[in-house]
């Protein structure tokens, strides 16, 4: 695994370090620190899905991702694989 973080990380970071700031600042609004939390989780999601497709296509099996991710290969591949139709 490399050490050097891609582009696509710095944004991610940014998003989810801007979501947590602005939650801070709206300290007495419970809502809208959740609105905030929410769009955090929402980068983060968005950004794991993409590094469980890249590691797909590097060959790392269910298992290995449902070990990494503390799961069963069962339900990673529930969670991440192809939505079924």
């Amino acid at each position: 695994m490399s050490n050097q973080p891609k582009a696509a990380s710095y944004e991610i970071t940014d998003t989810v370090r801007e979501q947590l700031a602005l939650a801070d600042l709206d300290s007495s609004d419970p809502l809208s620190r959740i609105w905030h939390y929410s769009e955090a989780v929402d980068a983060l999601t968005v950004a794991l899905r993409k590094e469980v497709r890249a590691a797909r296509q590097a060959d790392a099996t269910w298992t290995d991702l449902g070990n990494v991710l503390g799961t069963s290969k069962q339900a990673a591949q529930q969670r991440y694989g192809k939505p079924a139709y």
